[in-house]
């Protein structure tokens, strides 16, 4: 036989790692593997077929080794074939992608799946060629959102002004002036948001650990948020642990600054229903555990977007034309810097809760609680009735 046609070196020729094996109780073991094995994993074939050789799974990442083996259990011992794209760690500590195809080949003498065949390829160039292209269409599309935004509130300025340019009654002009600082007010928070996410990006931000009230912090709150989600046609709802301290260590400039993008972000994907702000946590001695959340009746997020919405530049609610996709991800970066962390749950359809958790240290001058510090309901009621 030429050494053309010779298989084993007609499975060297294949891309990547050919391989057999058989299923055990862990997982499943190499019994041959072609001479692409080498390039792949940095292993030689025989490290992985000798009875005392690395096991295959070893060498999964271990982010990703939890996922592997649930899926050899839903899939190959059922006699299922499995395509999937998993990280693996070579012998040189080298991370790299893998695309993993395997299928079962035989049964043992109790008709369950007992052999295997399947090949491993390296797809880290491919998937890095991906990422590019992807972050170039992100930014391209959230250049073009910072465009169109501030081009909107620019020309409603100006056509405004020219407006009053053409009148004498004070009535119209005072009422022209009201719509130009509503549109210089949307630009700023349009030049902010890009400042803040410039600022994450450089890691030129940092967290303070000053004494705040939470009280005070969240008057500010719902003085600020409380009229524009109504304007938005929506019911405002607050309710807080007031067992809660009141004095509090930390940053609350960039605590505050997070719950309002929440706000501001569900307030721009809910049509009808309420915004609630809910408050709880927990007081043990000198530190106390807070989850602050954001719920609405919103649109609501599909379980296939919701690991990639704190990515940059991303909107999955294709109704959605107004934003530059970064409020979520500065969110998180400020969670990040604050030690704490940003969760999401939601029903497609139905709505959305946010919750922020993170520790704050009671502050030593401490002497009080929420209750004795903040009346929520007069607060709303006082929102409402300075608006009439």
């Amino acid at each position: 036989m030429s050494k053309v046609n010779d298989p084993a070196e007609m499975l060297n020729e294949i891309p990547g790692m050919v391989f057999q094996g058989a299923l055990d109780a862990s997982a499943f073991f190499i019994s041959f593997a072609s001479e692409g094995c080498t390039t792949l994993t940095g292993y030689n074939p025989s490290e992985f077929t000798n009875s005392d050789s690395t096991n295959f799974i070893n060498i999964i990442h271990t982010d990703d080794r939890e996922y592997f083996l649930r899926l050899i259990d839903t899939t190959v011992r059922k006699g299922l074939p499995l395509e999937t794209t998993v990280r693996i760690t070579t012998k040189t500590g080298a991370e790299k992608s893998i695309w993993f195809s395997c299928r079962t080949t035989g049964t043992n003498k109790f008709g369950m799946p007992c052999n295997i065949e399947g090949i491993a390829v390296d797809i880290s160039t491919q998937l890095r060629n991906e990422a590019v292209k992807y972050a170039n269409r992100s930014k391209t599309v959230f250049l073009s959102r910072v465009s169109r935004e501030v081009r909107a509130s620019m020309s409603s300025i100006l056509g405004i002004v020219n407006i009053c340019l053409m009148k004498d009654d004070p009535n119209h002009i005072r009422e022209n002036a009201s719509e130009i600082k509503a549109s210089g007010n949307k630009l700023l928070s349009v030049m902010s948001g890009v400042l803040d996410y410039i600022r994450m990006e450089n890691n030129d931000a940092y967290a303070a650990n000053d004494d705040y009230s939470l009280a005070a912090l969240l008057t500010d709150i719902i003085t600020a948020a409380k009229p524009k989600v109504e304007a938005a046609g929506l019911r405002f709802n607050v309710k807080v642990d007031e067992k809660l301290p009141n004095w509090l260590c930390g940053d609350a400039d960039k605590l505050k600054q997070a719950i309002l993008l929440l706000i501001s972000n569900s307030v721009k994907f809910t049509d009808i229903g309420y915004i609630a702000l809910n408050v709880k946590g927990t007081a043990d001695g000198d530190s106390s555990e807070i989850a602050i959340s954001v719920e609405d009746t919103g649109r609501g997020i599909k379980n296939e977007d919701i690991e990639n919405i704190y990515n940059e530049f991303t909107q999955f609610d294709e109704k959605s034309t107004e934003g530059l996709g970064i409020g979520l991800a500065v969110v998180q970066g400020l969670m990040k810097l604050l030690g704490g962390e940003v969760v999401c749950s939601s029903m497609y359809g139905l709505g959305s809760i946010f919750t922020i958790k993170l520790t704050q240290q009671v502050s030593a001058s401490n002497t009080s609680t929420l209750k004795e510090n903040i009346d929520i309901k007069s607060l709303l009621r006082k929102q409402t009735r300075a608006r009439k």
